[in-house]
């Protein structure tokens, strides 16, 4: 899930920050006119899906540590 994340998260802001340097990705090209939209819903999942993934690997190493020192 963090891959995929990390790979939302850069796409979506890629999408708005390439323009201005006069790029943009083939693949969201597609999208046409709605590609701010497409690309704000992109980062925002992959920010969400990022963050799931961390808390979820905190939690993990922390019930491991506290079932180690038992």
């Amino acid at each position: 899930m963090r891959s995929w994340g990390i790979w939302l998260l850069v796409l979506g802001v890629g999408a708005f920050v390439l323009p201005y340097a006069g790029l943009q990705f083939k693949i969201l090209a597609i999208f046409g006119e709605s590609l701010p939209l497409v690309a704000g819903g992109m980062a925002v999942i992959g920010a969400v899906m990022l963050a799931l993934s961390l808390r979820a690997t905190a939690a993990h190493d922390t019930a491991h540590d506290s079932a180690a020192h038992k």
